[in-house]
């Protein structure tokens, strides 16, 4: 079982799957694979109706719906690969009944508390009190296009457009999409270029072309972005991580009157079902002002 999934796992890696993906599906996996072991059920053949067992004992461990939906998903992709890898001769994950629970609306910073963010994080310079800079030009740049965390890693110089006023980004399965940037975030971005020359010169990495570098001089950690984002926060009195960032970005465009099939395309969701919870956060947020203005609400 071990050598199937990492071969999976090496199969999603040539796709151009992120680290932090990759990561989440090995866990997830490894609850099933912890499961059938216990039991000392065979990886092949299943029935779907040890699925439902395994999934009863999730919920019984209050565990969020979408946790359990995310296992789930995980277990499925690892049975189709398997199968179309002619080494399983079924998927027990195909045809389960739909796991109903309630939707937890995603946190996101108010348009309102987002100059005071800005701020706080032109004041977030890090344990050395450099890169204050740096930091601002990451979460302008994280709020202004919607980009993942992986593909705010991923970002070249050459990448970001201030002609056109748009930032190429690679997102999942080697997918990529051109998509706008503020004046804002590419004013942060220049702001930020010139300190950024100078501490390679001194490193010697000129060859580095990584828009975001650290103190090292190379591409900038996944893990220092968070941390970036985080400290950004706490400044600005905010729990904040990269993903609250993106959305936020989501929410206050459809907020201003995007449609569904645009947020979508600009925060690159293969299915439009991801975007629509944006429908239904300003569809919430449109009750609140009614509610609180209309004079016969």
């Amino acid at each position: 079982m071990d050598v199937l999934k990492r071969g999976w796992l090496n199969e999603l890696s040539s796709l151009n799957y992120s680290p932090a993906t990759l990561r989440a599906y090995e866990r997830d996996l490894d609850t099933w694979i912890f499961h059938i072991g216990f039991k000392q059920l065979p990886f092949d053949p299943l029935e779907v109706a040890e699925v439902k067992e395994w999934i009863a004992k999730l919920r019984g461990e209050e565990l969020s719906i979408k946790t359990i939906k995310r296992r789930i998903s995980a277990c499925r992709e690892f049975y189709r690969w398997a199968k179309a890898e002619k080494k399983a001769s079924t998927n027990p994950f195909v045809d389960l009944p739909r796991i109903r629970g309630e939707k937890r609306l995603p946190k996101f910073v108010e348009v309102e508390g987002i100059p005071g963010l800005m701020k706080a994080a032109a004041k977030s310079s890090g344990r050395k009190k450099v890169h204050a800079e740096r930091n601002l030009a990451i979460v302008e740049t994280i709020y202004s296009t919607g980009c993942r965390l992986d593909e705010l890693h991923r970002l070249s110089v050459e990448d970001v457009s201030s002609a056109s006023k748009t930032v190429l980004l690679f997102g999942k399965g080697r997918k990529e999409r051109r998509i706008p940037i503020g004046d804002k975030a590419l004013e942060a971005i220049a702001a930020y270029l010139p300190i950024r020359k100078a501490m390679l010169e001194l490193k010697e990495r000129f060859y580095e072309e990584a828009l975001f570098v650290s103190e090292r001089g190379g591409r900038l950690s996944r893990d220092a972005i968070q941390d970036v984002v985080a400290n950004a926060g706490i400044k600005a009195g905010i729990k904040l991580h990269p993903h609250m960032l993106r959305h936020s970005y989501g929410t206050h465009v459809s907020d201003a009157g995007a449609d569904l099939s645009e947020v979508q395309e600009l925060l690159g969701h293969a299915n439009p079902q991801t975007s629509r919870i944006y429908t239904h956060l300003s569809g919430k947020r449109l009750q609140k002002v009614y509610q609180r203005t209309h004079p016969r609400a």
